[in-house]
């Protein structure tokens, strides 16, 4: 699974975090691939790959968060919007450390869901 660490200047818009807060993004993405037979207009036949089934997750590290296990709402990661994909970010985890420098930071992880359906 590819993973891509963004770093503080990257706007984040995520359950439970200010983005002036937010000191590293961490997005993985993996999906499956699938060899699928494609029938053109002509005689000829081709087999193509294509993704199937994405799997989109996230951790962000920041100074200070209100996210708690189980919230959830609309993100956006640099070009990835999730309104706009009709998905939601679910809080999954969040852990608490401390640097060497004594600086307490919050690391939440995030998995993916499908936008509720509105009225």
């Amino acid at each position: 699974m590819p993973t891509y660490i963004l770093g503080r200047d990257q706007s984040i818009t995520a359950p439970g975090v200010n983005n002036d807060d937010v000191k590293k993004v961490t997005l993985k993405v993996s999906g499956s691939e699938q060899d699928v037979t494609v029938f053109k207009s002509t005689a000829l036949t081709q087999i193509e790959t294509m993704i199937g089934l994405v799997d989109i997750s996230f951790e962000v590290t920041a100074t200070a968060a209100t996210a708690h296990v189980g919230d959830s709402g609309t993100f956006v990661i640099g070009h990835l919007d999730g309104s706009s994909l009709s998905i939601y970010a679910v809080v999954t985890d969040r852990k608490m450390s401390v640097t060497p420098k004594g600086v307490q930071e919050v690391t939440i992880s995030y998995a993916i869901q499908a936008a509720p359906a509105s009225p």
